[in-house]
């Protein structure tokens, strides 16, 4: 676990407020931007050799650049948390990791009959955290990183619908005296719906 507790800090605040702008620059153009959508999702995730779910809140705007991108969001992810023990601990000390990200994405998607299956491709940035309370150790590291996905939309009325997507993500460890650089994969399902408004 001592990879996962290596990520390069970033300034995260300055991070959010350039992707938040840039967000609201393509989703607020008059010329290409159209209604607004919302969606909950559960999400099941795999990050290194743990496994943990949480939930996805998700702000988008439906528009049409040239005919191809049908979409830009913004997603804010909880992971959940996982208790696990680090490989070599001769103490056996229980540690608990958690993580949340904020994602903005650009959706590409076309129609097949009733279902919309699509592709997105964005920036996110991710916040994890490790804790031992049994030794009072806590350690809170940022780090960001692209992601890109494929899903599909099932519509139920012209409103709601079901949103079913694959989601991958990579984060590159800081190297140390121990280990190498090393890019961690995170995968996660999610499953949940979506509103058009």
């Amino acid at each position: 676990m001592s990879r996962m507790c290596s990520f390069m800090e970033f300034n995260m605040s300055k991070r959010i407020n350039i992707t938040a702008a840039a967000f609201l620059a393509a989703s607020l153009n008059p010329a290409f931007a159209g209604s607004y959508y919302g969606g909950v999702s559960y999400l099941d995730a795999e990050f290194s050799d743990l496994e943990s779910s949480g939930y996805t809140l998700t702000v988008g705007r439906n528009v049409d650049y040239f005919g191809v991108v049908s979409g830009v969001q913004l997603t804010y992810a909880d992971f959940g948390d996982e208790n696990f023990i680090e490989d070599g601990d001769e103490d056996n000390t229980l540690l608990n990791a958690e993580m949340t990200s904020t994602e903005i994405a650009v959706v590409l998607s076309t129609e097949y009959g009733p279902i919309k299956p699509f592709f997105t491709l964005g920036y996110e940035m991710a916040r994890i955290k490790v804790t031992a309370p049994s030794i009072a150790f806590s350690d809170t590291q940022d780090d960001d990183g692209f992601f890109h996905s494929v899903g599909f939309d099932y519509p139920v009325d012209d409103k709601f619908g079901i949103r079913f997507e694959m989601t991958r993500g990579e984060f590159t460890t800081e190297a140390d005296d121990d280990e190498p650089s090393e890019d961690l994969p995170v995968d996660s399902i999610r499953l949940g719906l979506v509103r058009q408004f």
